[in-house]
């Protein structure tokens, strides 16, 4: 009994106390970063290539002292653009549209000196669309500076290739890939001029699924899916992109 009656008495000070408003000298939340009524337009995206090749009469590089032996070739790009329209001070709805593409091509390798890979491609293709809504927040009363929340709701839809060339042709696995997914993100926007911004953002929360259909050699094989829900940074979501407001 005691330590509820202590528990009340703790919870009615605190309460008070979370009432008070505190200036941490970071400016004005509802100061205007981007006006009601502008129109905004983004895009970013990535490229890279990879190769793997050894020199004097070696079997290959190491990657990472996890894969030995490696030969090959990969690259992978992705694109994306955008489109918002500021409701209100500092808050906008968009749409964003994206493409990704990755094409490996592995000669030989061996992973963990447990698996060997010979003559494997991996192809795979991806597009992307999502709703999202965005709320900026200026630092410093600064119409430079500012951070932003943002929570999506969208989709993937694309495939994936494994397989090996062989004197039949091409062998392998073919799956039909989707997902459907809710994210919140944060991020950082930063004016280099009147129009322009650059803005980098990480993924904090996910929420969705993934679901696949299989085909093997020819051959309808199997089914799979997967429920994901995560609340941590996600790295692999980090992204840097470029802006336009008019």
């Amino acid at each position: 009994m005691n330590r509820f009656l202590l528990s009340v008495l703790v919870l009615a000070v605190a309460l008070p106390l979370q009432a008070r408003n505190v200036d941490r000298g970071l400016g004005d939340p509802k100061a205007v970063y981007i006006e009601k009524g502008t129109w905004q337009f983004g895009v970013s995206g990535g490229y890279m290539t990879y190769s793997a090749e050894g020199l004097n009469g070696t079997a290959g590089t190491s990657l990472y002292g996890i894969v030995n032996d490696l030969s090959g070739q990969a690259s992978m790009w992705n694109f994306s653009a955008s489109g918002a329209w500021f409701f209100a001070n500092n808050m906008s709805v968009g749409i964003r549209f994206g493409y990704e593409q990755s094409d490996v091509d592995i000669d030989s390798g061996t992973i963990l000196s447990f698996v060997t890979l010979n003559n494997r491609h991996i192809d795979g293709l991806n597009y992307t669309g999502d709703l999202f809504c965005r709320a900026y927040m200026p630092l410093f009363d600064s119409k430079i500076f500012a951070i932003y929340g943002e929570g999506s709701i969208g989709g993937k839809r694309g495939y994936s290739k494994d397989y090996a060339e062989t004197e039949r042709g091409k062998l392998g696995t073919y799956s039909d890939n989707f997902s459907l997914t809710f994210k919140l993100s944060s991020g950082l926007s930063i004016f280099v001029n009147d129009y322009c911004a650059i803005s980098i953002s990480l993924p904090f929360l996910q929420i969705g699924k993934t679901w696949s259909n299989q085909i093997k050699e020819g051959e309808p094989a199997s089914k799979r899916s997967q429920f994901v829900a995560d609340y941590k940074p996600d790295y692999l979501g980090f992204n840097i992109g470029v802006s336009y407001n008019f």
